[in-house]
Protein backbone atom coordinates (compact mmCIF):
# COMPACT_ATOMS: atom_id res chain seq x y z
CA UNK A 1 0.00 0.00 0.00
CA UNK A 2 1.50 3.28 -0.92
CA UNK A 3 3.02 5.47 2.10
CA UNK A 4 -0.06 8.48 2.33
CA UNK A 5 0.53 12.26 0.94
CA UNK A 6 2.01 14.32 3.62
CA UNK A 7 1.51 17.15 5.80
CA UNK A 8 3.85 19.90 5.07
CA UNK A 9 4.73 22.94 6.97
CA UNK A 10 6.96 25.59 7.01
CA UNK A 11 8.29 28.14 9.76
CA UNK A 12 9.82 31.04 9.44
CA UNK A 13 11.91 28.86 6.88
CA UNK A 14 14.59 31.04 5.20
CA UNK A 15 17.06 30.11 2.94
CA UNK A 16 20.25 32.07 2.03
CA UNK A 17 22.71 31.12 -0.51
CA UNK A 18 27.02 32.41 -0.79
CA UNK A 19 27.31 35.56 -2.45
CA UNK A 20 30.05 35.45 -4.95
CA UNK A 21 31.43 38.81 -2.92
CA UNK A 22 31.65 36.92 0.13
CA UNK A 23 28.19 37.60 2.02
CA UNK A 24 24.95 36.32 1.97
CA UNK A 25 22.10 36.63 -0.46
CA UNK A 26 18.47 35.70 1.01
CA UNK A 27 16.59 33.52 -1.89
CA UNK A 28 13.49 32.86 0.13
CA UNK A 29 11.60 33.98 3.74
CA UNK A 30 11.15 34.05 6.19
CA UNK A 31 7.88 32.07 5.23
CA UNK A 32 5.48 30.31 6.88
CA UNK A 33 2.81 28.00 4.85
CA UNK A 34 1.30 24.81 5.37
CA UNK A 35 0.57 22.20 2.67
CA UNK A 36 -2.17 19.51 3.60
CA UNK A 37 -2.45 16.30 1.83
CA UNK A 38 -3.29 15.55 -1.21
CA UNK A 39 -3.74 19.46 -2.03
CA UNK A 40 -3.44 20.76 -5.51
CA UNK A 41 -1.03 24.08 -5.22
CA UNK A 42 0.38 26.59 -8.11
CA UNK A 43 3.48 28.31 -6.77
CA UNK A 44 3.84 32.14 -9.12
CA UNK A 45 5.65 34.61 -9.23
CA UNK A 46 8.44 36.83 -11.62
CA UNK A 47 12.00 34.93 -11.79
CA UNK A 48 13.81 35.55 -8.82
CA UNK A 49 11.17 35.51 -6.64
CA UNK A 50 11.68 31.99 -4.84
CA UNK A 51 9.53 29.39 -6.44
CA UNK A 52 12.13 27.09 -7.45
CA UNK A 53 13.80 27.42 -3.98
CA UNK A 54 10.89 26.46 -1.94
CA UNK A 55 9.88 23.63 -4.10
CA UNK A 56 13.46 21.89 -3.03
CA UNK A 57 13.12 22.61 0.51
CA UNK A 58 9.93 20.94 0.67
CA UNK A 59 10.92 17.47 -0.57
CA UNK A 60 14.20 17.93 1.10
CA UNK A 61 16.82 18.75 -1.81
CA UNK A 62 17.44 21.81 0.03
CA UNK A 63 17.76 22.21 3.99
CA UNK A 64 16.45 25.27 5.26
CA UNK A 65 19.30 27.89 6.33
CA UNK A 66 17.15 29.14 9.48
CA UNK A 67 13.49 28.26 10.86
CA UNK A 68 11.69 24.58 10.12
CA UNK A 69 10.66 22.56 7.11
CA UNK A 70 8.39 19.88 8.98
CA UNK A 71 7.13 16.88 7.43
CA UNK A 72 4.35 15.30 8.75
CA UNK A 73 5.46 17.38 12.33
CA UNK A 74 9.00 15.96 11.65
CA UNK A 75 11.55 19.05 11.16
CA UNK A 76 13.82 18.46 8.06
CA UNK A 77 16.76 19.13 9.80
CA UNK A 78 16.28 17.21 12.75
CA UNK A 79 15.27 13.54 10.53
CA UNK A 80 17.50 11.10 10.34
CA UNK A 81 19.14 9.80 7.32
CA UNK A 82 16.73 6.82 6.59
CA UNK A 83 13.63 8.86 7.05
CA UNK A 84 14.80 11.83 4.76
CA UNK A 85 15.77 8.80 2.26
CA UNK A 86 11.71 7.78 2.95
CA UNK A 87 10.83 10.99 2.39
CA UNK A 88 12.68 12.10 -0.93
CA UNK A 89 11.29 8.08 -2.18
CA UNK A 90 8.04 9.23 -1.60
CA UNK A 91 8.59 12.84 -3.46
CA UNK A 92 9.38 13.66 -7.02
CA UNK A 93 10.74 16.65 -8.49
CA UNK A 94 10.07 17.25 -12.10
CA UNK A 95 12.55 19.97 -13.00
CA UNK A 96 13.18 22.34 -15.64
CA UNK A 97 16.71 21.68 -16.06
CA UNK A 98 16.10 18.70 -18.03
CA UNK A 99 19.10 16.34 -16.77
CA UNK A 100 18.09 13.54 -19.47
CA UNK A 101 20.76 11.38 -20.21
CA UNK A 102 21.60 11.67 -23.64
CA UNK A 103 22.69 8.57 -24.75
CA UNK A 104 20.41 6.30 -22.90
CA UNK A 105 17.19 5.16 -24.30
CA UNK A 106 13.81 6.72 -23.51
CA UNK A 107 13.17 4.00 -21.28
CA UNK A 108 16.44 4.02 -19.02
CA UNK A 109 15.77 7.60 -18.48
CA UNK A 110 12.41 6.90 -17.27
CA UNK A 111 13.17 3.81 -15.02
CA UNK A 112 16.07 6.30 -13.34
CA UNK A 113 13.06 7.45 -11.36
CA UNK A 114 12.63 3.98 -10.18
CA UNK A 115 16.46 2.95 -9.47
CA UNK A 116 17.37 5.45 -6.70
CA UNK A 117 15.24 3.45 -4.00
CA UNK A 118 16.65 -0.07 -5.76
CA UNK A 119 19.91 -1.83 -4.16
CA UNK A 120 23.00 -1.99 -6.07
CA UNK A 121 22.09 -5.31 -8.30
CA UNK A 122 18.94 -4.93 -9.35
CA UNK A 123 20.65 -1.74 -11.25
CA UNK A 124 23.10 -3.77 -12.46
CA UNK A 125 20.73 -6.06 -13.89
CA UNK A 126 18.68 -3.39 -15.46
CA UNK A 127 21.35 -2.80 -17.83
CA UNK A 128 20.78 -6.63 -19.10
CA UNK A 129 17.17 -6.99 -19.05
CA UNK A 130 15.18 -3.49 -18.84
CA UNK A 131 12.43 -3.52 -16.13
CA UNK A 132 9.36 -1.81 -15.98
CA UNK A 133 8.76 -2.62 -19.94
CA UNK A 134 4.82 -2.21 -19.50
CA UNK A 135 4.53 0.65 -17.13
CA UNK A 136 6.71 2.32 -18.97
CA UNK A 137 5.08 2.21 -22.62
CA UNK A 138 1.90 2.93 -20.72
CA UNK A 139 3.36 6.37 -19.23
CA UNK A 140 4.97 7.07 -22.46
CA UNK A 141 1.64 6.23 -24.20
CA UNK A 142 -0.22 8.89 -22.58
CA UNK A 143 2.21 11.25 -23.29
CA UNK A 144 2.46 10.46 -27.16
CA UNK A 145 6.01 9.05 -27.21
CA UNK A 146 5.33 5.24 -26.99
CA UNK A 147 7.41 4.84 -30.42
CA UNK A 148 10.14 6.46 -28.44
CA UNK A 149 10.89 4.10 -25.64
CA UNK A 150 14.11 2.30 -26.92
CA UNK A 151 15.15 5.35 -28.99
CA UNK A 152 17.83 7.48 -27.51
CA UNK A 153 17.09 10.42 -25.71
CA UNK A 154 19.47 12.54 -27.61
CA UNK A 155 17.22 12.04 -30.81
CA UNK A 156 14.28 13.70 -29.07
CA UNK A 157 13.74 17.42 -29.25
CA UNK A 158 13.79 19.89 -26.39
CA UNK A 159 9.69 18.97 -25.86
CA UNK A 160 10.32 15.64 -25.92
CA UNK A 161 12.86 15.48 -23.44
CA UNK A 162 10.51 17.64 -21.25
CA UNK A 163 8.01 15.00 -21.51
CA UNK A 164 10.34 12.29 -20.80
CA UNK A 165 11.21 14.10 -17.77
CA UNK A 166 7.90 14.25 -16.43
CA UNK A 167 7.46 10.34 -17.05
CA UNK A 168 10.80 9.47 -15.05
CA UNK A 169 9.06 11.58 -11.90
CA UNK A 170 5.83 10.19 -12.15
CA UNK A 171 6.92 6.49 -12.76
CA UNK A 172 7.42 5.23 -9.11
CA UNK A 173 4.13 7.15 -8.36
CA UNK A 174 5.34 9.51 -5.62
CA UNK A 175 2.53 10.77 -3.34
CA UNK A 176 3.98 14.49 -3.53
CA UNK A 177 4.95 15.78 -6.87
CA UNK A 178 6.68 18.92 -7.40
CA UNK A 179 6.75 20.37 -10.94
CA UNK A 180 9.27 23.11 -11.48
CA UNK A 181 7.92 25.23 -14.82
CA UNK A 182 7.42 21.57 -16.16
CA UNK A 183 5.92 23.14 -19.34
CA UNK A 184 8.58 25.65 -19.87
CA UNK A 185 9.68 23.98 -23.53
CA UNK A 186 6.49 22.33 -24.22
CA UNK A 187 3.81 24.27 -26.79
CA UNK A 188 0.37 24.66 -25.50
CA UNK A 189 -1.39 21.84 -26.73
CA UNK A 190 1.41 19.74 -24.58
CA UNK A 191 1.45 21.90 -21.61
CA UNK A 192 -1.82 21.19 -21.60
CA UNK A 193 -1.64 17.02 -21.85
CA UNK A 194 1.03 17.28 -19.51
CA UNK A 195 -0.36 19.44 -16.62
CA UNK A 196 -3.63 17.01 -17.06
CA UNK A 197 -1.45 14.01 -16.57
CA UNK A 198 0.15 15.23 -13.51
CA UNK A 199 -3.50 16.33 -11.96
CA UNK A 200 -4.67 13.13 -12.51
CA UNK A 201 -1.94 11.45 -11.32
CA UNK A 202 -1.76 13.19 -8.22
CA UNK A 203 -5.69 12.59 -7.93
CA UNK A 204 -5.43 9.12 -8.68
CA UNK A 205 -3.49 8.75 -5.61
CA UNK A 206 -4.51 11.39 -3.46
CA UNK A 207 -1.24 13.05 -3.83
CA UNK A 208 0.11 16.49 -3.26
CA UNK A 209 0.98 18.62 -6.04
CA UNK A 210 2.81 21.80 -6.34
CA UNK A 211 3.63 23.22 -10.04
CA UNK A 212 5.90 26.09 -9.70
CA UNK A 213 4.99 28.67 -12.93
CA UNK A 214 4.84 31.79 -14.66
CA UNK A 215 2.19 30.53 -16.53
CA UNK A 216 -0.89 30.57 -13.79
CA UNK A 217 -3.59 30.73 -17.46
CA UNK A 218 -2.14 27.55 -17.84
CA UNK A 219 -2.38 25.61 -14.31
CA UNK A 220 -5.63 27.41 -12.62
CA UNK A 221 -7.91 24.73 -13.45
CA UNK A 222 -6.14 21.99 -12.26
CA UNK A 223 -5.59 23.72 -8.84
CA UNK A 224 -7.69 24.52 -5.76
CA UNK A 225 -5.07 27.30 -4.48
CA UNK A 226 -2.44 29.53 -5.29
CA UNK A 227 0.32 31.15 -3.67
CA UNK A 228 2.25 34.16 -5.06
CA UNK A 229 5.85 34.62 -4.53
CA UNK A 230 7.68 38.02 -4.55
CA UNK A 231 11.45 38.99 -3.77
CA UNK A 232 11.44 35.33 -1.39
CA UNK A 233 8.21 36.48 0.52
CA UNK A 234 4.66 35.01 0.46
CA UNK A 235 2.52 38.18 -1.13
CA UNK A 236 -0.46 35.88 -2.09
CA UNK A 237 -2.65 33.16 -1.00
CA UNK A 238 -5.64 32.72 -1.83
CA UNK A 239 -7.94 29.73 -3.26
CA UNK A 240 -7.23 29.21 -7.17
CA UNK A 241 -11.09 30.71 -8.04
CA UNK A 242 -10.44 33.72 -6.22
CA UNK A 243 -7.37 35.24 -7.59
CA UNK A 244 -8.06 38.56 -9.60
CA UNK A 245 -6.64 39.95 -12.52
CA UNK A 246 -5.66 42.82 -9.23
CA UNK A 247 -3.86 40.64 -7.78
CA UNK A 248 -1.61 39.24 -10.55
CA UNK A 249 -1.27 42.52 -11.66
CA UNK A 250 0.67 43.60 -8.71
CA UNK A 251 2.62 40.50 -8.07
CA UNK A 252 4.27 40.58 -11.63
CA UNK A 253 4.43 44.57 -11.23
CA UNK A 254 7.77 45.49 -12.69
CA UNK A 255 7.91 41.86 -14.86
CA UNK A 256 7.03 40.77 -18.35
CA UNK A 257 7.00 37.29 -17.55
CA UNK A 258 3.27 36.89 -16.43
CA UNK A 259 0.94 34.68 -19.00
Amino acid sequence: MDAPAPHIALEQAVRSFADPQGGERRALGPITLSFAPGSKVAVVGPSGAGKSTLLRLVIGALAASTGQVCIDGVDLGQMSARALRRHRRRAALIDQELLVLPKLSVHHNVVAGLAASWPWYRVAAAALWPPARAPVRTLLARLELAERQWDPAEALSGGQKQRVAVARGLIRQPTLICADEPTAALDPTTAEQVLSLMAEEARARTATLIVGTHRLSQVVDKVDRVIGLRAGEVVLDAAADAVSEADLDSLYEGSRERA
